[in-house]
């Protein structure tokens, strides 16, 4: 007799699962067994089975379900939270192990997630949480915050939260961003070094491709400029007013930058604002298939250096003059 048999006749009622193999398939059957008693014979045993078999699959499909989305949950790189409506973590990965230096076993149950919110940053975050939770409200369900751990370090944080459907509780991503943040900061100061810089200069600078094209540029007078300020980026030197003589001279002064690494120089002329005006480039490599370059007006020099030629010419004529005794 086998196990359950011998509980039903001792107990009178018996309930079990039972699988058999049927055409190559797995049955689950819930048993209901029970005992008849007999006047002077033997106790019968009756019994009911309940196909269980799509309720026993959908069960163990559930199971499955959750086992990947424990694992996808714990190994997930984003710190996650999932949190109550009064805050209190219910659940926390190990990426929040590692941002806030908590054991998960001292935050599930015990820490509210606000407990690692920037005071200053409190009411923001409740006023957040809140109104996510009414049907009228609107809040955004990504922002940043400032986070502090176990140590009382701040770290800049990017949440993004949303309402687990059917219910109160809510799902937090935390994306640690302070490396991130503090390379914003030292990109803007050294922009804005650079911005001093460049206002000190005299020059125009232009970075271009190898066939002329215009990349960027920086100019303290768009007056300065021989095509209109926003049309710079994109547009080429050929649009120039060079002569094409002086076109390749600049085409062949940039090739020659980016083959040997040194700097170049070329001189050339342009009508800007209705006058002509002459200009000095220097022309170095600026990363792998474009050259910076820093143009200086030099106007003023070649016009005194023609007033030096105008006034040497003279010079000699008179001279000439002189010996021959016509003066």
């Amino acid at each position: 007799m086998v196990e359950n048999d011998k509980k039903t006749l001792r107990m009178g009622y018996n309930v079990y699962e039972k699988n058999i193999q049927r055409d190559g398939s797995e049955l689950s059957f819930e048993v209901h067994s029970f005992r008849i008693d007999r006047e002077s014979k033997e106790p019968l045993i009756g019994g009911i089975a309940i196909d269980i078999t799509d309720w026993h699959r959908s069960k163990q499909a559930l199971k499955e379900s959750e086992e990947r989305y424990k694992a996808v949950f714990q190994n997930t790189g984003t710190a996650t939270l999932i949190v109550d409506c009064d805050t209190t973590i219910i659940l926390a990965n190990r990426g929040f192990e590692r941002l806030s230096g908590c054991p998960v076993n001292e935050i599930c149950g015990k820490k509210k997630w606000t407990e690692f919110v920037d005071p200053e940053d409190i009411d923001r975050v409740m006023n957040h949480h809140k109104e996510s939770r009414t049907e009228t409200g609107y809040t955004p369900n990504e922002y940043e915050l400032r986070f502090i751990d176990r140590k009382g370090k701040r770290k800049s944080v990017h949440l993004q939260v949303d309402i687990i459907p059917g219910t109160t509780r809510s799902v937090c991503s935390l994306l640690d961003i302070s490396e991130l943040k503090e390379t914003q900061k030292k990109l803007h100061r050294s922009v804005q070094n650079m911005k001093s810089l460049l206002r000190t200069m005299p020059d125009l600078m232009f970075v271009l491709t190898r066939d002329g094209e215009y990349v960027d540029f920086w100019v303290e007078d768009d007056k300065d400029l021989a095509l209109p300020y926003e049309r710079i980026i994109g547009s080429n030197i050929s649009e120039l007013d060079l002569g094409e003589e002086k076109l390749q001279e600049i085409l062949s002064c940039i090739k020659s930058t980016l083959k040997t690494g040194e700097v170049q120089s070329v001189e050339y002329d342009l009508d800007i604002q209705g006058e002509h005006r002459f200009f000095e480039a220097r022309l170095s490599p600026y990363g792998e298939d474009m050259v910076i370059a820093l143009a200086r007006e030099i106007t003023a020099r070649r016009n005194a250096e023609m007033e030096r030629l105008e006034l040497e010419a003279k010079i000699q004529h008179t001279q000439k003059l002189e010996s021959l005794g016509v003066l």
